[in-house]
């Protein structure tokens, strides 16, 4: 027995295929996005020297090498202070597969995890 759907509007096609994949996406919080392709969630706590920590359900507090870090997604803003003593204020996103900090004007700063010194 065969059951067979069919969508007689071809937008109602792509409008039902991001309802979906809206749904399937589910909300964590702050993310943290290894090099060795693991994925931390939780919330950020802290940007320190090289570490910095993530609130985890599964696991509690974490201390994490920032060397191992690819790239740290966050719900709300920080402020933050780069090595070379400026000073950035905004949430941390990935925008074009690196890291940027979005700042309050929505405008976006390409800023190295590397570069980071506290939050």
């Amino acid at each position: 027995m065969k059951i067979r759907f069919r969508l007689k509007h071809p937008g109602l096609r792509g409008l039902l295929c991001v309802v979906l994949a809206a749904l399937a996406l589910p909300v964590f919080g702050d993310v943290v996005h290894m090099k060795n392709g693991d994925r931390l969630t939780g919330t950020l706590g802290t940007i320190s020297g090289e570490r910095l920590v993530l609130e985890t359900e599964f696991a509690g507090r974490l201390s994490v090498d920032q060397s191992l870090v690819l790239t740290v997604e966050t719900e709300k803003s920080f402020d933050l202070t780069l090595r070379d003593g400026s000073r950035a204020s905004g949430r941390l996103i990935v925008a074009d597969h690196r890291q940027a900090v979005l700042g309050a004007d929505e405008e976006t700063l390409p800023v190295g995890l590397d570069q980071l010194l506290s939050a």
